[in-house]
């Protein structure tokens, strides 16, 4: 990966442990249910994980309505 100069690269793997590790401790002695309430807390507070998570829960473009009204809407069509 090439960077721009004076700047160090991004070091992938380091990352992914040090947020896996972090993730672990904050939610080692918690629930299911626990776990899933602070995962959803979380997608609410950052803005990155929120749009993702609107997107899979939102459909848009051609055929959403069809994939919302479970592939019935795409049939009235045609």
């Amino acid at each position: 990966m090439k960077s721009e100069v004076g700047q160090k690269p991004f070091k992938v793997m380091p990352w992914l442990r040090e947020t896996r590790d972090r993730i672990h401790e904050e939610t080692r002695d918690m629930s299911f249910d626990e776990k899933r309430r602070w995962t959803e807390e979380r997608i609410r507070r950052d803005p990155f994980l929120a749009a993702l998570y609107d997107r899979r829960t939102t459909p848009t473009g051609r055929g959403a309505v069809a994939r919302a009204a479970g592939g019935r809407a795409h049939a009235e069509e045609g």
